[in-house]
């Protein structure tokens, strides 16, 4: 066997380092690229995870005000009175006034008042956006409840929610079924007694709200419910609450339902029929 030279052997040596250089580069090439692939692969799970936190949070916002009313609007125990925590509706919505009950109804809501009547026709009780809105009391009705004519509005999308079952009112034995309404103030408790309900369209003369004295405002209450048949009016009535929202059996209707305290009936209910 012919032995190698030096030089050859120098040859050999410098093919071994450059063939081992490459491998070590190689080898760290790879590496940067699983690293870089991997660091990719964490940045698009974190994120996903950011996004799918950012979608949790949005929706726990969105139900804020509805978690926010079960807590306040949860029932007492029996025998006892239901009691409104005011003071945390106002952490979540300072333009509280009430809160409306109409047992059995389902209708069981806080009621807002700001000046205007356009605000929470799309602004849920929380301030975000709903297309359900708020119950609202008229901007020309007092939120103390001190004058004589009490409008709240509620809307209807016929989809059982806010002011939908308000539409059954017309029908006598529902009518009949469900006359105590119940508003909660920070004061005190408001017992109502329905009087008359009826469908008809949107007139400015529906919602109006001064009256030179009670025996004006008793006219015009019985005018106003003129035509409901299985109406109830008592003897007097210093000022009443009417409730009302959308009705579609005609163009721009609505559905008006009128209350009145109900300490104005003593006894046996007593009043003018239709």
């Amino acid at each position: 066997m012919r032995k190698r030279g030096p030089a050859e052997g120098m040859v050999a040596r410098g093919l071994c380092r450059t063939a081992a250089a490459l491998l070590a580069l190689l080898a760290v090439g790879a590496l940067l690229l699983w690293q870089g692939r991997n660091r990719a692969a964490r940045e698009e799970a974190g994120r996903a995870r950011d996004a799918a936190l950012c979608r949790a949070a949005e929706a726990l916002a969105g139900r804020a005000g509805e978690l926010a009313e079960l807590r306040i609007s949860l029932p007492e125990p029996p025998g006892e009175e239901r009691k409104i925590d005011f003071a945390l509706l106002w952490q979540t919505n300072p333009d509280t006034v009430a809160w409306l009950e109409i047992p059995g109804t389902g209708i069981d809501h806080p009621v807002v008042w700001n000046g205007s009547n356009s605000t929470y026709l799309t602004m849920a009780f929380d301030g975000s956006y709903s297309r359900n809105g708020t119950v609202f009391l008229d901007f020309e009705s007092s939120p103390a409840f001190e004058g004589r004519h009490h409008i709240i509005y509620g809307h209807n999308w016929q989809n059982g929610e806010m002011f939908d079952p308000l539409t059954r009112f017309s029908e006598q034995s529902f009518y009949e079924a469900h006359r105590e309404i119940l508003l909660y103030t920070p004061e005190e408790t408001i017992r109502l007694r329905t009087v008359a309900c009826l469908d008809g369209p949107a007139r400015a003369e529906n919602r109006r709200t001064r009256f030179a004295d009670e025996d004006a405002f008793y006219r015009y209450l019985e005018q106003m419910t003129e035509g409901c048949v299985f109406r109830t009016l008592p003897d007097r009535a210093p000022e009443a609450f009417t409730f009302i929202t959308c009705n579609y059996a005609g163009r721009d209707w609505r559905t008006y339902l009128w209350a009145v305290r109900e300490e104005l009936f003593t006894g046996a209910e007593k009043g003018r029929n239709g």
